[in-house]
């Protein structure tokens, strides 16, 4: 109705009529003003959906997910804050690199990622789509030429299997550690009953030699005559 009116508005002449290619020029424009009018009405939701939308929380570890939860984010050493929406959008904002932790764009940030030898490990933002698989499970190319398998499974594995045979080869250690103990102390018993009979033997010896010479004395003595003394008597004259 509107795009009527606004035909018969400008249309209308002497006659009440106009040409047909005008008529069809003026249609074509009046419905292109709709359209635009429709457009520029609609730009304040598309603003709101795009400023909702779901930022990229990628190389975010999960107890830091709390810290970038808000609309307004301070960097980490506090010079300045940066909305949501620009969150790893390859541009650095921030100086400790807050803002970037999921691509290579500020130095100083680190991309968490999984790692089997450790559970988790923060990478240099260098090191992030360099063309290199760093993280187990491939994260860090998410955006590079190569494609990396998820290895995180079969490196557990085999870091389970590691201990296992480490575990195994320290007890076998510690089994080999006590078997030696325990002949050092069976041989220093030995060697002390060694000893101990040494001493007995040797005393045995003094005393049995004593018993010999006391019974050599004692027959001695026996059989030695005895020495008679005539005590004189002393008279008075």
């Amino acid at each position: 109705m509107l795009k009527n009116a606004i035909l018969v508005q400008i249309c209308e002449g002497g006659d009440g009529r106009a040409p047909l290619h005008l008529q069809l020029f003026l249609s074509s424009l009046a419905t292109g003003l709709l359209m635009l009018s429709s457009f520029v009405a609609a730009v304040p939701d598309i603003w709101v959906i795009a400023s909702t939308a779901v930022p990229d929380l990628r190389g975010i570890a999960p107890t830091d997910l709390e810290y970038y939860d808000s609309s307004t984010i301070l960097c980490r050493d506090n010079s300045k804050s940066f909305l949501r929406e620009r969150l790893n959008d390859n541009f650095c904002d921030c100086t400790d690199g807050t803002d970037e932790p999921g691509t290579s764009a500020c130095p100083e940030s680190r991309f968490y990622c999984k790692s089997a030898e450790s559970g988790t490990e923060n990478l240099f933002s260098s090191r992030v789509n360099d063309g290199i698989c760093d993280c187990c499970d491939g994260s860090d190319e998410y955006d590079s030429t190569i494609s990396c398998l998820n290895t995180c499974q079969d490196e557990e594995e085999n870091l389970s299997m590691d201990s296992k045979k480490k575990l195994e080869v320290l007890a076998g250690k510690l089994q080999t550690k006590r078997f030696d103990h325990a002949n050092r102390n069976h041989n220093e018993a030995d060697l002390f009953k060694a000893e101990v009979k040494t001493m007995l033997l040797l005393e045995v010896a003094v005393l049995a030699a004593l018993m010999c010479w006391l019974r050599s004395y004692w027959q001695r003595a026996k059989y030695k005559p005895r020495k008679s003394f005539i005590i004189p008597l002393v008279t008075d004259h």
